[in-house]
């Protein structure tokens, strides 16, 4: 909980890459139960909250060069983290806005991998949209999450939302 008020982490001489540390370890150490962002609140100290009359503001997420040392922490990592939890820790990087290329890039050529039929629905999805919102264009994956999503199993599961975060 003290690590969920601003800037209390710096003032305790804890540093971004010691944070990122710790965000990796809760990331790779844990499985999804219910594969939904409610799911990863509990695990997800980088966002503060926020108040849903006003929705998500810069100040719900952690500051940039917490994210800048996390992505090069994950990058080699991709491998010890479930797909859905890569997907929400992507989301983690799209709500505060925060651009980081080469995490983006391991991401697509990760899932691409054989991962995407690992993702639920709504992981799928939210992987499109947050690279929609990075404005980070990764034809594989977007050519990979077509054929995916018309796979008939896969298309009798998605919900309207899930079809409105992939166009």
């Amino acid at each position: 909980a003290l690590l969920k008020q601003r800037g209390k982490a710096a003032h305790l001489g804890i540093r971004p890459e010691d944070l990122a540390a710790r965000a990796v370890d809760e990331y790779e150490s844990w499985l999804p139960r219910v594969q939904s962002w409610h799911d990863y609140v509990d695990h997800t100290f980088w966002f503060m909250g926020h108040d849903p009359s006003v929705g998500f503001t810069r100040e719900s997420f952690a500051d940039d060069a917490f994210y800048h040392a996390l992505a090069q922490l994950v990058i080699p990592r991709l491998n010890f983290m479930h797909p859905i939890n890569i997907a929400y820790l992507t989301w983690t990087f799209s709500r505060p806005g925060v651009v980081v290329p080469e995490f983006m890039e391991a991401v697509g050529n990760h899932l691409v991998d054989g991962y995407l039929p690992m993702l639920d629905r709504c992981a799928l999805c939210t992987v499109v949209w947050v690279f929609w919102k990075l404005h980070s264009p990764h034809q594989r994956l977007f050519e990979a999450v077509a054929r995916e999503l018309k796979r008939p199993v896969r298309m009798r599961s998605l919900a309207p939302r899930n079809f409105q975060n992939t166009l």
